[in-house]
């Protein structure tokens, strides 16, 4: 009995030891495929890319901690190397899976450490979706009403777009937050259990409103210093815009998320940045180069220290495992 344990605790261990190898096979492969982008990074001025990096660095670190209290809300109090590790790899993983299959490997993980179950971690993130839309919703609507009251301008396509992302957003929380578990029916048992709990799972963030509070400051800080760090790379292009434009610009990119098709939504966000900044006078070639030296300087950070955090983690559910 005893040797049978062992033989199955190294088999756990040889099996992640060698996706430990294939995830790192994949960065470098996948970063010898990017060499333009990290090429560009070598070519910025080293002033803006110094506020470029502290912005990237300071937004990973407050979209972690709104996954920190968005555990909290669900009774899992994560170690600090945890909620910041968690957070980074699923960036990570997210340019190597697409149709964020990234966030089943931070699910699979949280459900072999503290037997969090999948539909909780649906839950979790279909909650943490609805509040960052509306963060950056109601963010965008005021940006624009401050751009308006300071130059007497709109911009109605950006007007139109914001009114129609809240409404969807509406729409998305009327059904995930309102809606009885059991009013939606699909006629599979097992899916209708799954789709009642992650709708109960979701009203969760409506039980504690403090911390949903600190939830949406996170996020709005995080979507604050993102637009920042895409300000500085316009910067970088020698191109010069306002502030208020690019931060608005920003939190309507907050919603390309929804179109992760490619990894880590390669291109879709960088093609939207452009269209959207076309409405405001910039060309698209140009703003599509600022937004790859930010994709390229943000890629730069998140698997610097994704990789370093996906050894730590992989090390704690060994050592997890031991103890057990």
């Amino acid at each position: 009995m005893l040797l049978k344990t062992i033989s199955i605790y190294n088999f756990k261990r040889i099996i992640k030891l060698i996706f430990s190898l294939l995830i790192l096979v994949f960065i470098i492969i996948y970063l010898i495929n990017q060499q333009d982008k990290l090429i560009l990074i070598s070519k910025t001025n080293h002033n803006i890319l110094f506020k470029i990096i502290v912005c990237g660095l300071l937004s990973s670190l407050a979209i972690a901690i709104g996954f920190r209290n968005s555990m909290i809300l669900f009774n899992v109090p994560l170690k600090i190397k945890e909620w910041i590790g968690l957070s980074l790899t699923n960036t990570m993983y997210s340019y190597i899976i697409p149709f964020q299959g990234s966030m089943l490997l931070r699910a699979k993980y949280l459900k072999s450490k503290y037997k969090f179950e999948y539909s909780k971690y649906a839950a979790l993130s279909g909650g943490s979706l609805i509040i960052g839309f509306w963060v950056a919703g109601i963010s965008a609507l005021i940006l624009l009403l401050t751009s308006y009251l300071n130059t007497g301008l709109y911009n109605k396509p950006l007007i139109l777009m914001v009114g129609s992302l809240l409404v969807l957003t509406l729409i998305m929380s009327l059904i995930l937050w309102y809606i009885p578990e059991n009013r939606l029916k699909t006629g599979w048992k097992e899916l209708d259990n799954i789709i009642a709990q992650i709708i109960t799972g979701v009203k969760v963030f409506k039980t504690n409103t403090k911390q949903l509070i600190v939830i949406s400051i996170t996020y709005l800080f995080s979507f604050l210093l993102l637009g920042l760090r895409l300000y500085f790379s316009f910067q970088s292009v020698d191109i010069s815009v306002g502030l208020t434009d690019i931060l608005i610009i920003q939190m309507l990119a907050v919603f390309s998320m929804v179109l992760a098709i490619t990894p880590g939504n390669l291109v879709v966000r960088e093609g939207i940045i452009g269209l959207l900044s076309n409405t405001i006078g910039i060309p698209i070639e140009i703003s599509f180069l600022a937004a790859t030296i930010d994709r390229a300087i943000g890629m730069a950070i998140i698997f610097l220290f994704g990789t370093i955090y996906h050894f730590i983690l992989m090390r704690e559910l060994n050592d997890d495992l031991t103890e057990k």
